[in-house]
């Protein structure tokens, strides 16, 4: 036994796949546990401070504006994993650079030119209520909010590729922290404050911090290389492969925010609300996702362009049945406090424990393909995830449409729960059918 822990820490030390793994995934996984700790107080004194009508109308706006992210990013965050993990083991110093380049510019004219046709949209189309300043909660969302999420997204995906796992995570951490200490201050002057204007200037004003830090964490992370050469561009070569995986990513997270949304226009924003929150819960669990997949995305596509089979297998069954085993001890807390859980925010959030669970047990059978979908897309198969995201985003919706008026929240977790096993399951089988890899926590 004292052997067998010897010989496993003396890996670790090492330069092994599962050191690598467990040294990049581990430092990540802190840092978003130390975050979603922090977020989590926060999001509980936001609730009880707005109310669950107001915290509705400002996280309803904030679900859009994490749709309205999609199309502004282009695609080139997955591609920038896949791009920078290529160019940096390859010493193509001068293609890095240039990816550099676009990956910053582009998307933040794309952040603009998206905010500018959303306001219009919502100032001619949408429907306000002068108590809650629906229409300045949106105007603080999308010119702010908007293009500094948007950098900060394609900022941490650019640390990723470099294999920081950590230091992407690292602001995020910062944020949250961020976030409850202006919440807390705020909450000395009265809970009058928070209203969903507010609200959503301190997030914009926080997330702005949150990405100098990154673009500061990532020109230290930087190859000494880059100095001495000019840049390269590929510019359609980068923006044909990203556009398809632009797609992905706008199924992916419309796939898991269609039920908000839709919940939203049928039910209204209040029970979207108190359905955000129970979903924001369920995330919890998908800690282990973001956290190996952080590292395991850029292992996958350096094994694979240099077709090292072997080790591709193992970093993929090494990364599925991490991700399956922290899911499941987060989900064992949810199956059995899911209603004690969702009072701490207030009692108004007792109503979606049902939902709670339900996605929940979508999570866990979620976290059985470990990080399949990011395998497709890593060794050149984003058509197949294309396809399959595509359906299943239809059946999403079919399904949320059909459920929702009938069962409202419990409609809405049931459908979600329905298209992830699917998709999942899908993804499984094409996996093994196209690169003959297991993936699965089997």
């Amino acid at each position: 036994m004292t052997t067998n822990v010897a010989n496993f820490l003396s890996k670790l030390e090492g330069g092994s796949i599962g050191a690598i793994l467990v040294r990049g995934a581990g430092g990540a996984f802190t840092i978003s546990l130390l975050s979603i700790a922090v977020s989590f107080i926060s999001q509980v004194l936001l609730a009880r401070f707005m109310g669950v009508k107001s915290f509705g109308v400002f996280t309803y706006i904030v679900t859009w504006i994490t749709l309205l992210t999609l199309p502004s990013l282009l695609g080139l965050t997955t591609g920038s994993v896949r791009f920078i993990s290529q160019y940096y083991a390859q010493e193509e110093w001068a293609l890095l650079k240039g990816f550099l380049r676009i990956n910053f510019t582009f998307p933040a004219l794309a952040a603009i030119l998206v905010g500018i046709i959303t306001l219009c949209v919502v100032y001619f189309f949408g429907n306000f209520n002068s108590q809650d300043n629906n229409w300045n909660t949106w105007l603080f969302a999308v010119l702010f909010l908007l293009p500094f999420n948007v950098l900060v997204t394609v900022q941490a995906s650019s640390l990723r590729g470099l294999k920081r796992a950590a230091l992407a995570e690292a602001p995020t951490l910062l944020y949250s922290v961020g976030m409850l200490i202006i919440v807390a201050a705020l909450s000395m002057f009265g809970t009058n404050l928070f209203t969903s204007t507010n609200v959503m200037l301190i997030r914009s004003i926080v997330t702005a911090i949150a990405l100098f830090i990154l673009m500061s964490f990532l020109r230290r992370s930087l190859p000494e290389q880059l100095a001495t050469v000019e840049p390269a561009y590929q510019t359609k070569t980068w923006l044909r492969v990203s556009l398809p995986l632009l797609l992905i990513a706008g199924m992916s997270v419309v796939l898991k925010r269609t039920d908000i949304i839709m919940l939203g226009m049928f039910s209204g924003t209040t029970d979207a609300g108190v359905y955000a929150m129970a979903s924001r819960i369920a995330d919890f669990s998908l800690l282990s996702f973001a956290a190996v997949t952080a590292i395991a995305a850029p292992l996958i596509s350096e094994y694979f362009s240099t077709n090292q089979q072997e080790k591709l297998q193992h970093v993929v069954r090494l990364s599925a049945r991490g991700m399956f085993a922290v899911t499941a001890l987060s989900c064992a807390l949810i199956f059995m406090f899911p209603g004690q859980i969702l009072r701490v925010f207030g009692a108004e959030f007792d109503a979606g424990s049902s939902a709670l669970v339900i996605l929940a047990i979508a999570h866990l059978a979620n976290s059985f393909g470990g990080p399949v979908g990011q395998l497709l897309m890593m060794t050149g198969h984003q058509d197949d995830i294309a396809m399959i995201l595509g359906g299943t985003v239809i059946l999403n919706l079919c399904s949320n449409a059909a459920l929702i008026p009938l069962h409202g929240m419990t409609g809405a977790a049931i459908a979600t729960c329905i298209s992830l096993m699917v998709a999942t399951g899908i993804s499984i089988w094409r996996v093994h059918h196209i690169l003959g890899i297991r993936a699965s926590a089997l």
